[in-house]
């Protein structure tokens, strides 16, 4: 099993500089890294330092929305700039069927023409996705029904939505591509995030299943906005997985 950093996790560091930032995160055992923006790197650059430490780019979360031929042509040298072939929609917030409708159009315009030059769309969920929205439509069902887009899991925020992550991951296993593995309490709001093995989220058991299933996990924790803690945060997550 591999494990993977998500670098909105570390991105004060990220924003003083990205490339000692890679370095430490390599240091400490990932072997991917998910980035979710570049900072003053360029794709090119940040492949490169990449390729120098040995660490492997997944995926990548790109929250610029696909709206012309023109960004989709730039999204796709991008990527392809970085040799990553998932790209990842961040959690959309669809409080009602109009504007679920609207991503749900926007996913199947945009993900087979993705599909064709090597890139697989993944949605990746929060805890809003699983619960019913103000027209009674539960956003990740409709999802699952009306498009064919990849799923990259959250297991907190399954959690954080009183589902049983283990279920949503066995029960979509066949479109599930990636697995945030993330901790934090679930009796809070807003939510409070942890550091691993110190939340509520029933990690050991996504771990076993991950592991039986031949998936790897990519961290995610919350920035401090300091980024000496962010590495420190990283650093004990890892300690944590060694752990298990």
């Amino acid at each position: 099993m591999k494990y993977g950093y998500q670098l909105y996790s570390v991105h004060t560091a990220m924003r003083e500089n990205v490339k000692n930032t890679l370095i430490e995160i390599a240091k400490m055992g990932y072997t991917q890294v998910e980035p979710c923006g570049f900072f003053d790197s360029t794709p090119a650059e940040f492949r490169a330092w990449c390729d120098e430490l040995g660490l492997e780019i997944p995926a990548a979360h790109f929250s610029r929305d696909i709206t012309s031929e023109e960004l989709f042509e730039d999204t796709v040298q991008i990527f392809k700039t970085l040799r990553c072939k998932k790209l990842v929609i961040p959690c959309k917030v669809c409080k009602t069927k109009e504007s679920l409708d609207e991503l749900i159009d926007y996913i199947n315009r945009w993900q087979p023409r993705l599909a064709e030059r090597g890139i697989t769309l993944v949605y990746h969920n929060h805890s809003q996705e699983f619960m019913l929205n103000e027209d009674e439509l539960f956003m990740h069902t409709e999802l699952q029904k009306r498009t064919n887009v990849r799923f990259e899991i959250d297991v907190f925020w399954c959690h954080y939505a009183g589902v049983n992550p283990v279920y949503v991951l066995e029960t979509l296993k066949d479109r599930v591509d990636l697995i945030h593995f993330r901790d934090g309490l679930t009796t809070r709001w807003p939510q409070e995030f942890r550091l691993l093995g110190k939340g509520t989220t029933p990690l050991d058991d996504v771990y076993k299943w991950a592991e039986k299933n031949g998936y790897d996990l990519i961290v995610e924790t919350v920035p401090t906005e300091v980024a000496e803690t962010e590495l420190k945060d990283a650093k004990e997550n890892m300690e944590y997985l060694k752990s298990l």
